[in-house]
């Protein structure tokens, strides 16, 4: 049995009122069903996904009226050029083998959801895409070290909508968000 903890180290904003209680003491599910009550509260109704849907919206009509960002040319140059065993970069190259274990290691244990799936993916794929650009520094093998890294800005994304806003939502908004990606 977990040892009672007190209800002040969980304490959010909107729960100061219970924090000026320190003789109220709870064990940490009782804690946790409160959180789990409360986030329930807050994401019922439609309100928050058209708030999201709103700012996205309005994120990309102001996308629209900027121009392209070009490259600069220096970004390419990195502090170790030295080539050992005959790869170029040689450290720049090597240091992407620890996503690709990540990746491979959270592929095999979280397989399941689509969400976590795809963001693993992404980890692994950037191990490779990431080692790829290293071994060759510039502007067209700079895209394949960035496109894996969407898929997993694109998975947490997911992540956070189906936790922070609306279950439902989240999964669903996974794919349209991964298919922007390939377009």
């Amino acid at each position: 049995m977990t040892p009672p903890i007190s209800l002040s180290a969980f304490v959010h904003p909107y729960r100061k009122s219970l924090a000026k209680t320190p003789e109220r003491v709870l064990t940490s599910s009782a804690v946790m069903q409160r959180n789990d009550r409360a986030m329930i509260a807050v994401t019922k109704g439609r309100g928050p996904v058209l708030v999201f849907l709103g700012l996205a919206a309005a994120s990309l009509a102001a996308l629209l009226l900027l121009p392209p960002i070009l490259q600069d040319q220096s970004y390419h140059r990195f502090a170790d050029e030295r080539t050992l065993f005959g790869i170029p970069n040689f450290w720049n190259v090597v240091s992407n083998l620890p996503f690709i274990a990540v990746g491979a290691a959270g592929l095999r244990q979280f397989y399941r959801d689509p969400a976590t799936l795809a963001l693993f993916l992404g980890i692994f794929l950037t191990g490779f895409g990431s080692s790829y650009y290293h071994w060759n520094p510039n502007n067209d093998t700079l895209f394949w070290d960035r496109l894996p890294m969407t898929l997993c800005f694109m998975a947490v994304l997911a992540i956070v909508v189906e936790e922070r806003v609306n279950a439902r939502f989240g999964a669903v908004l996974l794919w349209p968000l991964l298919t922007t990606i390939s377009g």
